[in-house]
């Protein structure tokens, strides 16, 4: 993760300034953790060898062919889903007698308060996503 902020900061690094900066033991170590977060394209970045340097890249994803939209199409609609059924669950436990009495400290009256109001409150209807 650290390697990662220094993609942001720097252009070119060299491995001994990034080992340094990131508390790893020596320029071989920052080189390992570099080619590995390369490989699974944590960051893009080419290494000289020579001179023991490292010129960070940005992303060449462009964001604009079809199987790339798709495929954020599909992650924002499991956002979509998720946000559906953290909301449905939040609800649940908002009208949970045992949740409403433990977080409130509050009597069996006022629990049953609570619930019945709670209740009114959840017969009005929100849209869900798939009615927008």
């Amino acid at each position: 993760k650290n390697i990662q902020r220094l993609t942001k900061t720097f252009l070119t690094l060299s491995l001994t300034d990034m080992a340094n900066r990131v508390q790893l033991s020596g320029a071989r170590e920052a080189e390992r953790y570099v080619l590995n977060m390369i490989e699974d394209g944590e960051i893009y970045a080419t290494i000289n060898q020579k001179d023991g340097m490292v010129h960070f890249h940005d992303n060449p994803e462009k964001y604009n062919n079809p199987v790339m939209l798709k495929s954020i199409e599909n992650k924002m609609w499991q956002c979509i889903r998720l946000d559906e059924r953290l909301r449905l669950m939040d609800n649940e436990l908002a009208c949970d007698a045992q949740y409403i009495k433990k977080s409130s400290g509050a009597s069996d009256e006022g629990i049953e308060l609570a619930l019945s109001a709670s209740a009114i409150g959840s017969s009005v209807s929100t849209p869900s996503i798939n009615s927008l």
